[in-house]
């Protein structure tokens, strides 16, 4: 398995009585009953995410969908 690192912005905010957690980079968002729970289900969500394209062999195809350009080092 290839391993890498990224920074994501993640924006947190409250709809109603809940609270949702949204990443842009990966149009991928989680929800919760309050900061910390939206947290903790946005990180099993992201986990859930990367097993699941990883475990298919889609990983680069769906960060290419989502804008992601891979680039290689000199």
């Amino acid at each position: 398995m290839k391993h890498f690192k990224t920074t994501l912005t993640i924006a947190i905010y409250k709809e109603g009585k809940d609270f949702v957690a949204f990443c842009p980079a990966l149009d991928l968002c989680a929800q919760g009953t309050s900061a910390k729970d939206v947290e903790k289900n946005f990180e099993e969500t992201y986990q859930l995410f990367l097993e699941e394209i990883t475990k298919k062999g889609t990983l680069e195809q769906v960060l290419f969908d989502c804008g992601w350009k891979k680039e290689t080092k000199s």
